[in-house]
């Protein structure tokens, strides 16, 4: 082995024993990305969808087509609190 390369190795070594971390690709980064735009997405369908539910419950239960409103308004309410607690992280950084 020629003097460089036992150096580049001595080098490799103290970066792993420093536990530096390595870095990340850009792909890691896009994926995070996605993972957010997924969830976030699902969250505001899943309370729309729970709302609507509720809301249809109500107006059988009541027989007032109207209740199906408040449903919605809950669900509406229930997504915009998902979202915020959810981007919460990001919007601090800023």
């Amino acid at each position: 082995m020629s003097e460089p390369d036992e150096f580049e190795d001595l080098q490799q070594q103290i970066q792993r024993l420093k536990g530096t971390p390595e870095k990340k690709s850009e792909t890691s980064g896009q994926m995070a990305g996605m993972g957010l735009v997924f969830s976030l997405g699902f969250t505001v369908l899943g309370a729309l969808m729970a709302g609507e539910h509720f809301g249809r419950y109500l107006s059988e239960k009541a027989g007032n087509p109207q209740y199906a409103m408040v449903g919605w308004g809950l669900g509406l309410g229930l997504a915009v609190v998902g979202a915020y607690f959810m981007l919460r992280p990001y919007l601090k950084q800023q």
